[in-house]
């Protein structure tokens, strides 16, 4: 569902830089990375230490926070990636128990 509100944001976001008259371009990527923030934010609160443990841990600094928020709009916006599969991935990044060779 949240998924979905994200690609929904950013087809939004796609038919107003080609209707100007709706709103301005910096005006509506503020806007959708906004909203991208809030969901981000339901996911956080209520992080999984089983699961994503090193996020979870992560995610009790004000830096790590941001480093977390700043990857998951990264992933969301560059790749068909959800907000859930970004943090999966944040994970694995950072646990070392993924490592490979």
């Amino acid at each position: 569902m949240l998924l979905m509100v994200v690609k929904l944001l950013i087809i939004t976001h796609l038919f107003n830089l080609t209707n100007p008259k709706v709103m301005t371009t910096s005006n509506k990527s503020e806007q959708v990375i906004l909203e991208l923030k809030m969901v981000i934010k339901e996911y956080m609160d209520y992080c999984n230490e089983k699961n994503t443990p090193y996020v979870c841990k992560l995610k009790q600094t004000k830096e790590g926070y941001k480093a977390i928020e700043d990857f998951i709009i990264n992933m969301v916006i560059q790749t068909d990636k959800s907000v859930s599969e970004a943090i999966v991935e944040k994970e694995r990044i950072l646990n070392p128990n993924y490592l490979t060779d």
